[in-house]
């Protein structure tokens, strides 16, 4: 299965999409600017949590760098 980051996903679509993917056996990062907000809809889903804000560059960059070293790659950017 692939790894998968879903920004804006702690609710609406990217949450519901999150949950779906990780029912579907994928690693999920669930993508939130607010960790402890993320990580409150991302444990009951099965999803894992990543700090992000994709207004900010730096964060973008920081959530990029943190996915590299955890799967070795990434497959889009």
């Amino acid at each position: 299965m692939t790894t998968t980051l879903v920004t804006g996903a702690t609710r609406g679509v990217g949450l519901e999409l999150s949950r779906r993917l990780a029912e579907a056996g994928h690693t999920v990062y669930l993508g939130a600017r607010d960790l402890q907000r993320g990580r409150e809809v991302a444990e009951p889903i099965g999803a894992r949590t990543i700090a992000i804000d994709v207004t900010d560059g730096a964060s973008v960059r920081a959530a990029v760098d943190h996915l590299r070293q955890r799967s070795g790659r990434l497959t889009s950017w």
